[in-house]
């Protein structure tokens, strides 16, 4: 909970329409936060849209939201320790795109929480983050129907006469993902003394559990409703007798 590092990517595999299967809608972006310390998935999200800062928050949003309830509406049934992670981080890493700017700055006044922009095609100092994306290709997506798996040859089937997937399908197999990866060890994940000392496994589960009891000056949580508030896009607007005006449009309300 010190540091999250979040980053998106083109997901390697093609969707369909769910109601249309022999429709193809395109190839969704994935936003994936992840927790430095234990490399638990903390959070993520997946649209049809471009990269953007609502997408980015909807991955924070994800990040802090209880997991149980969040399971439970994908028809995933799982206990608090399976995904334990619904807290505030101190800090998020970031590349210089849709996090950067005066909308951080928002976030940085009413949540307490910094953002750092890493330097232009320095994608080594958020490596940890990046290389989720390709585990996720190799352990999921790879083995999909419409996935895929480096550049197109001459000859070789287009992978977009096999897609299968609708958003909500591949969200859901994602989910199961993440939930597999946060109870599976880590060989390549090097233990610090005092884990050793403890007993500690490199599972992100038991990592995460291990710093919950010896480490929680940083996480914090809150209500989803005042998360959800200071998340929005923050934007001036003009207070008239007519309305408040916004962006060509006049708003009314009892209390205006």
């Amino acid at each position: 909970g010190s540091i999250y590092q979040i980053d998106s990517t083109i997901a390697d595999v093609w969707l369909v329409h769910p109601i249309d299967g022999a429709r193809l809608v395109g190839r969704p972006i994935l936003y994936m936060v992840t927790d430095v310390f234990t490399r638990l998935f903390v959070g993520f999200s997946l649209t049809l849209e471009n990269p953007s800062y609502v997408a980015a928050m909807v991955a924070l949003l994800n990040a802090a939201e209880d997991k149980v309830a969040f399971c439970a509406a994908h028809g995933i049934s799982i206990t608090p320790d399976a995904w334990p992670a619904r807290h505030l981080p101190e800090m998020v890493v970031a590349d210089r795109g849709e996090l950067a700017g005066l909308q951080t700055d928002n976030i940085t006044k009413a949540l307490n929480v910094r953002f750092s922009n890493t330097a232009p095609y320095r994608g080594d100092l958020k490596s940890i983050v990046e290389r989720s994306f390709q585990t996720f290709n190799y352990e999921l997506i790879h083995g999909l129907p419409g996935s895929v798996k480096g550049r197109q040859e001459r000859g070789q089937k287009d992978p977009r006469l096999e897609a299968a997937l609708n958003l909500q399908e591949f969200r859901t197999l994602l989910v199961q993902q993440i939930l597999d990866h946060n109870r599976t060890r880590m060989d390549s994940y090097r233990l610090q003394d005092f884990l050793i000392a403890d007993q500690v496994e490199p599972i992100p589960n038991e990592l995460w559990a291990w710093g919950i009891q010896n480490r929680t000056g940083h996480l914090r949580q809150m209500a989803s409703d005042v998360l959800r508030l200071n998340l929005l896009p923050h934007d001036e607007a003009s207070v008239t007798p007519e309305g408040i005006y916004f962006r060509g449009v006049y708003y009314f309300c009892d209390r205006a």
